[in-house]
């Protein structure tokens, strides 16, 4: 299935979740590997999750551990992209890696500026930046015509996944007024110990569906 944009969707946890968004075109599955994070997801159930997916590419994603413990989940899974908060060092810039996704945390639009000049100063070890805007931009007014323009021209320069909430309302803005690589939303919302409701994901999901 096509959608409207590239499609990431992060802290994959269960194979419903990976079913669900591999059969509607998501681009990029992403597993948390983080244990501080309350995303975390163990390798052995990864392991159990991703031979039955079909269709995207598997995203490790690590916060902020350092490349021993990258590499070795990595390989263990034979996982070949990536995802950190740190700075890219030369550990993992000079891995066979086939994408290095960096996630950048924005939590206030006065340090956009600040936050686009990392951007910039990281693109030599990075092949795709995740700007996460999820607990900054909850409606689009919230993006003044300034930020939107700054925005806009750094995804022209760089490739940049936009993480939101799941709102059509942010989606239609962004894609028609800022123009990202893509999207970056997270699984449904857990319902119990393993599963999880698709209510809150499924209009957004139903809009960036091609005709």
């Amino acid at each position: 299935m096509s959608l409207k944009c590239r499609l990431k969707v992060k802290a994959v946890d269960n194979l419903t979740v990976g079913r669900y968004f591999a059969a509607l075109g998501a681009e990029w599955l992403g597993f948390c590997f983080d244990e501080s994070s309350p995303n975390f997801v163990s390798p052995q159930t990864v392991s159990e999750i991703i031979p039955w997916l079909a269709g995207p590419q598997m995203v490790a994603e690590f916060g902020a551990q350092q490349a021993d413990a990258i590499h070795q989940i990595c390989n263990e899974l034979s996982i070949k992209r990536i995802e950190t908060s740190l700075a890219i060092g030369e550990g993992l810039a000079a891995a066979s890696y086939e994408q290095i996704f960096q996630r950048m945390k924005l939590e206030d639009f006065k340090k956009l500026h600040d936050t686009a000049s990392a951007i910039r100063a990281s693109k030599h070890a990075t092949t795709i930046f995740i700007l996460d805007l999820e607990e900054s931009l909850n409606h689009k007014s919230d993006l003044d015509e300034q930020s939107c323009e700054l925005l806009a021209s750094l995804c022209k320069e760089q490739q940049v996944l936009i993480s939101i909430k799941p709102s059509i309302e942010l989606a239609d803005y962004l894609l028609e007024n800022v123009a990202p690589l893509g999207l970056e939303i997270s699984a449904g919302k857990e319902q119990a110990t393993g599963l999880r409701a698709f209510e809150d994901v499924d209009p957004l999901m139903e809009w960036l569906e091609l005709d």
